[in-house]
């Protein structure tokens, strides 16, 4: 959404300024960064979920591998949105758009196939949040339950 400014120059003749990105003023679509937010979740989350659900299942200490799945998780998903925070920063649209940047998780290509989704990339990292607090939490009670009975037989 592109905003103009008035102001006026030192000898006080009004200025007006449009305010925005390059997409911006020239009406380019482009998907929500929240929605790429939440691919890079969903990728990192996919990627490292299955160890974290072995652990659980097998009764270990979770700790090390959901901190890992956090970790990699939030670290995709700052990646994901690279371009955008580029494009905002005030770098070429042209750039920022280039086949380039499908490097970080189809940047590009999901900006084609999806234009706006700020409410779908909110309901997507809400529930990619609801998933890891559910992995804490299995985890959690799954080692503590198994210690109880460990020290109940022994």
């Amino acid at each position: 959404m592109a905003f103009c400014i008035f102001h006026s120059n030192l000898d006080g003749s009004p200025v007006r300024s449009l305010e925005g990105t390059d997409a911006q003023r020239k009406g380019t679509l482009m998907a929500h960064s929240t929605m790429h937010f939440a691919v890079g979740l969903a990728v990192g989350t996919a990627l490292l979920i299955p160890a974290v659900l072995k652990k659980i299942r097998d009764c270990e200490k979770t700790s090390a591998a959901t901190g890992k799945l956090l970790a990699v998780s939030y670290t995709l998903a700052f990646t994901a949105i690279i371009p955008n925070l580029l494009r905002h920063s005030g770098i070429p649209d042209t750039f920022c758009s280039g086949w380039w940047m499908n490097l970080f998780f189809f940047n590009p290509l999901l900006d084609k196939l999806k234009s706006g989704g700020m409410l779908i990339g909110e309901v997507l990292i809400l529930l990619f949040f609801c998933i890891h607090y559910a992995i804490i939490i299995a985890g959690i009670t799954r080692t503590n339950t198994h210690t109880a009975a460990f020290k109940n037989n022994v």
